[in-house]
Order: C-alpha cells, then sequence, then structure tokens
C-alpha cells in the first residue's frame, strides 16, 4: 500500500499543483457567464483546451519516463513503484480533465450534480480496486484504478455534465483531440529510450531523465504544432499560447502560425 501510495501522489502531482488553483480561478468566470448557453460553452472549451495542452503532455510524459523518475525523485529502493507510477499517472490525467465539471456545476447552482458524481465514485472505486488487487496485486490495483477513471469515472462526469448543461459531446472533443495524440506520438518516442536507459542510481538516471525530458518537449510541440496547423490552426489553447510569446521569439515561427 505504501508504494501504491506514493506511486498515486507523484502522478497526480500535475492535477494537485495545477488544475485545482486554475479550476478555482475560474469559478468567478464562470459564474458569470452561467446564464449564457454560448458563452459558456465558449469558456469552457477554453479552459478546457488550456488544461489539456499542459496535463495531458505532463501525465503522459511522467508515464512514459516512470523508470528514470522514480530512482531520481525517490531513490533506488522505490523501483517496485516504476509500474504503478506509469499507470497511476494516467488515471490522474484523466480525472484532471473532469475536475473543471465541478466548476461548471457548482458556477449554475447545481452542487446536487456534484455530489451525485462523488457517490457514485464512492461506491463504484472500491470494488473496482479491491477486485484489481485480487486478481493481479498491486499492478491489478493500479489497472483497475486507471479503469475505473477511463470507463466509469470520465463518462459519468461527462454524461451528467451534458444532460444538464448548455455543454455538449463537441465542446469537448475540440479541445482534446490534438493534446492527446500529440501526446501519444511523445509517449511512443520516449517510452522505449526511458526503458532502454533505465539506471537505479539517482545521479546516474539524472542527466538521461533531463535529455529525454527535453526529447519529449520537442517531441509533443512538433507533433502539436503540425496537427494544429493540418487543422486549420483553430481557434483554441495553441493560438492562446503563441498570442503570449515575446515579440522576438514570434518573429521566429513561420509566417501565419504568430
Amino acid at each position: 500500500m505504501g508504494l501504491f501510495s506514493v506511486a498515486k501522489e507523484v502522478g497526480s502531482t500535475v492535477p494537485n499543483t495545477l488544475v485545482a488553483p486554475l479550476n478555482r480561478a475560474v469559478m468567478p468566470g464562470y459564474a458569470r457567464i452561467a446564464h449564457h448557453p454560448e458563452l459558456l460553452r465558449d469558456g469552457y472549451r477554453a479552459m478546457l483546451g488550456m488544461v489539456a495542452i499542459v496535463t495531458v503532455p505532463a501525465s503522459v510524459g511522467i508515464a512514459a519516463l516512470a523508470a528514470l523518475i522514480v530512482p531520481v525523485t525517490l531513490g533506488s529502493k522505490w523501483l517496485a513503484a516504476v509500474p504503478l507510477l506509469g499507470i497511476l499517472s494516467l488515471a490522474s490525467m484523466s480525472r484532471s480533465l473532469t475536475a473543471s465539471t465541478i466548476s461548471v456545476h457548482y458556477a449554475m447552482g447545481q452542487p446536487r450534480q456534484q455530489t451525485l458524481i462523488t457517490g457514485i465514485q464512492a461506491v463504484t472505486l472500491l470494488p473496482v480496486v479491491a477486485g484489481g488487487l485480487y486478481l493481479g496485486g498491486l499492478p491489478g490495483a493500479a489497472w483497475a484504478y486507471l479503469l475505473h477513471a477511463m470507463l466509469i469515472f470520465l463518462p459519468v462526469c461527462y454524461v451528467i455534465l451534458f444532460r444538464t448543461t448548455p455543454i455538449r459531446l463537441s465542446d469537448t472533443v475540440q479541445p482534446l483531440w490534438r493534446p492527446v495524440l500529440a501526446s501519444a506520438v511523445m509517449y511512443a518516442v520516449v517510452k522505449p529510450l526511458s526503458d532502454a536507459l533505465a539506471v537505479p542510481g539517482s545521479w546516474q538516471a539524472l542527466p538521461r531523465l533531463a535529455a529525454l525530458a527535453v526529447v519529449g518537449l520537442a517531441a509533443y510541440i512538433g507533433a502539436a504544432a503540425l496537427l494544429w496547423w493540418f487543422s486549420g490552426q483553430p481557434e483554441g489553447a495553441e493560438k492562446a499560447l503563441l498570442r503570449r510569446l515575446p515579440p522576438r521569439l514570434g518573429r521566429l515561427l513561420p509566417r501565419g502560425l504568430a
């Protein structure tokens, strides 16, 4: 249980440090536009896009680099947590993508919907994880936690959101598909390298972790830029980030991107 808890804590670093404060900050904005359906949809898409463009690659990157992250951050005595971290970081990613639904429900005066989601999670999570633990030990529990997050918790959150608010399925798919595909490309590039270069010593693993983090970042940015370009450079998180680039850096980009 100590291995599971530590892996879950490291894997949930991104949503805990980035997503939760961000959702609290946008709550007043949601409240101001709660009764304007189109504005609420636009605001939700923008918020989800900013969350996805950061949390999806960060969580997938943790999963890809788990073999190097564990010896650097926890030490060689915790190497058994490597496979758990790879699985639980993906579960945390799925939960970070549903965190903004909480703010929408509260902004629209729907606390009962959030209570319903919490109740469904409480009733379903324990038996699913217990079954995974019984069938496959700690790895089985980790896989059960991931499957619960992807196949139960995430669909429940979004189905309730779609049924009780103006937000629709297209408002979630549109900002999510490019970061998800770009992160999959990054994972395919980095994971084999991470496994091949894994070492138990923290000082040996540190430079390898730093190098592969740069490789992963380059792979993600390159894939995300290509997907955004070929999809017609739509409004979204990518364009919002480009507008915030320093002028000198913006002039280095190809014409039409900045």
